[in-house]
């Protein structure tokens, strides 16, 4: 099925149709037929279809149009709405425009009632309840939301049944959205906070499933109760990438994992409940297959082990090929602007991604970050390497006795350094990294030993920073 872009709806995962979208056009198809039930130009930033499969809501430019599959035949316009949530053949959620609070329309009196909760505005998912068309759960940012919706007189009203406030805020992410209902449609399956994440529909209760240090990426259900589709990925693996990488069908109630093999090893996957087959995704094309194919299944303790192992063999590569290359590398020649400040000296690093605290600049779409380094007393002199993704003010701190001996200041966007008094400050470029692991700290590693003569021996890192202490005895 050739497309720019492929769509799968999921809304409830009881209509078998699939919206491909190119660029410019839309067509609706019957999985189990194949039979193309809908096609015409056009670009549209949503798409739905009703659990039935007999209507679908189409979102452009804030309209809603609600429309019979089989034709395109227009019923309904919806003014100010960002996108559609099918909560049953006769309800609906709509998310108003600019993220503003949504609401509950029925399709029988076209009445409407609010959503109400702490939080409406950041609601993320809207889902059925299983086994009670009256009812649907609500996740957002704080936590879930279960409602019983009743219609009496044509007077639409959403009551909350339930509410399970999240005090870790594990539901802040997009991730959510890329959720997917098992098959019986009890739980909603999603990988969250690097986890497998199993949302009970009835009870709203939460079932976690971690390969820390391997990080799920994403999480599909499959036609076998316990059995998941996972996309696992080392984390820090260079370049991003391991030998092992790639989806893994895994029983959660034995504990195993069993490598999928051939080309859907590496391709995104889907479930398709009406149909009861998974859908492998490689754009511009998707396949369907009723199994996958996989080798033995083994302990996942003992798949995190090997994907652990590797990673550490490889890292512990790099460093032994960066270290012979440093050390073959041309003595720092005595004309060297640094040469004379830096030749006893410990060169000690920080890198970050971006600075916890933001400056606002008028004017500029991201604030500048403020993060402060205090130097402090020591015995030999300190070369400082500061590293950064983002825009950060460097604030320097230098303690009595501290011995400052240069600074190297290197970041993806343009960084500044207050405070080093007449200290040298030398730019390195768009040099940055935030983890000893992976090529940028290599290349970072490449660049101060150009400049100094030997590496960084002490690196502070992290996603984001506010403050760190450098030098001391």
């Amino acid at each position: 099925m050739p497309s720019e872009r492929v769509s799968l709806v999921q809304d409830t995962g009881q209509a078998p149709v699939v919206a491909l979208r190119a660029t410019d056009s839309l067509e609706l198809i019957a999985l189990d037929s194949g039979r193309s039930l809908f096609k015409e130009r056009g670009a549209y930033s949503e798409v739905s279809v009703s659990p039935n499969g007999r209507l679908f809501a189409q979102t452009t430019s804030g309209v809603a149009r609600i429309r019979v599959t089989d034709g395109g035949e227009t019923l309904l316009n919806l003014q100010d709405v960002s996108s559609i949530h099918w909560l049953s053949p006769w309800f609906i959620g709509v998310r108003r425009a600019n993220n503003r609070q949504m609401y509950i329309l029925s399709l029988r009196s076209a009445d409407e009632t609010a959503i109400r909760n702490s939080s409406p505005s950041s609601t993320e998912v809207l889902l059925p309840s299983p086994d009670n068309s009256s009812r649907f759960n609500a996740l957002n940012l704080l936590g879930m939301y279960q409602y019983e919706v009743t219609e009496q007189e044509g007077k639409l009203e959403a009551t909350m049944v339930t509410e399970k406030p999240s005090a870790d805020r594990r539901f802040m992410t997009a991730g959510m959205w890329s959720g997917q209902l098992a098959a019986d449609k009890s739980e909603w399956i999603t990988s969250e906070q690097s986890k497998l994440l199993r949302i009970d529909l009835r009870t709203l209760e939460v079932r976690e499933h971690s390969f820390e240090p391997v990080i799920v990426r994403s999480a599909t259900p499959t036609s076998t109760p316990d059995l998941f589709v996972v996309d696992l990925n080392m984390r820090g693996a260079a370049g991003g990438l391991s030998s092992r990488n790639g989806n893994y069908l895994f029983n959660a109630s034995q504990g195993t994992l069993a490598r999928v093999g051939g080309a859907a090893g590496q391709r995104r996957v889907q479930y398709f409940s009406a149909i009861k087959r998974l859908v492998h995704i490689n754009h511009p094309t998707l396949w369907l297959s009723e199994r996958l194919e996989t080798g033995e299944p083994v302990p996942a303790t003992d798949v995190v082990a090997a994907m652990l192992d590797e990673t550490n063999q490889h890292t512990l590569s790099q460093i032994a090929t960066e270290e012979q290359r440093i050390s073959q590398s041309a003595p720092l020649s005595a004309d060297s602007p640094l040469a004379h400040l830096v030749r006893d000296a410990q060169v000690e690093g920080v890198g970050i991604y971006e600075a916890r605290e933001k400056i606002a600049q008028p004017g500029q779409l991201r604030g500048t970050g403020r993060v402060s380094v205090t130097v402090r007393r020591s015995g030999r002199p300190v070369v400082l390497v500061l590293s950064s993704y983002e825009s950060v003010q460097w604030n320097i701190k230098l303690e009595p006795g501290a011995k400052l001996a240069a600074v190297l200041v290197g970041g993806y966007e343009e960084s500044t350094v207050l405070g080093a008094g007449d200290v040298r400050v030398v730019k390195i470029g768009r040099i940055f990294a935030y983890s000893r692991e992976g090529p940028e700290f290599l290349a970072l590693q490449r660049e101060v030993a150009r400049w100094v003569g030997k590496p960084i021996s002490l690196f502070q890192s992290g996603y984001h920073g506010s403050s760190y202490t450098v030098g001391g005895p």
